[in-house]
């Protein structure tokens, strides 16, 4: 499991994803870094991945770690948002249809960017709070973050 870190500038957030190296890292582990790399480039291309996933900003390898940075805007992770949902006027009294609808609307987000990774050829792993980014208002900006895949 990385390690995840927020950082803020002028309000945009950026969180870096950081595994720790091990001195006996083996050359398949390696291989496999490099092929994630590639796979998660090849996805920024993808048609309609800007709307879907949030942006990769870096990804790099250092002697003793590796780690991405994800551009998150001004959007929050989801698991955050739980944790205090009361200071989130769209996650209350969501018995009404007007308030439901963007969640919805956002969670049909999440599906398509599932079914790209899926027609990709890949899986996701991890679908949990901590791989979704919401918008602070919470109209349906939902994406997926990079790094839960197999």
């Amino acid at each position: 499991m990385p390690d995840l870190w927020m950082a803020e500038d002028a309000g945009d957030r950026f969180y870096i994803k950081l595994w720790q190296r091990r001195a006996d890292e083996s050359i398949a582990l390696r291989a496999m870094w490099n092929r994630e790399v590639r796979n998660l480039m090849r996805l920024q291309g993808y048609p309609g991945a800007t709307e879907l996933f949030v942006r990769l900003r870096d990804l790099e390898v250092t002697d003793h770690n590796y780690y991405a940075v994800l551009d998150g805007g001004r959007r929050m992770l989801m698991s955050d948002v739980l944790k205090d949902r009361s200071r989130h006027a769209w996650l209350l009294n969501l018995t009404e249809v007007t308030r439901r609808r963007p969640l919805w609307e956002g969670m049909l987000r999440l599906a398509e960017a599932l079914s790209i990774l899926h027609s990709e050829g890949t899986l996701h792993r991890a679908f949990q709070p901590t791989a979704v980014f919401v918008g602070p208002d919470g109209q349906a900006d939902f994406r997926l973050s990079g790094f839960e895949w197999s």
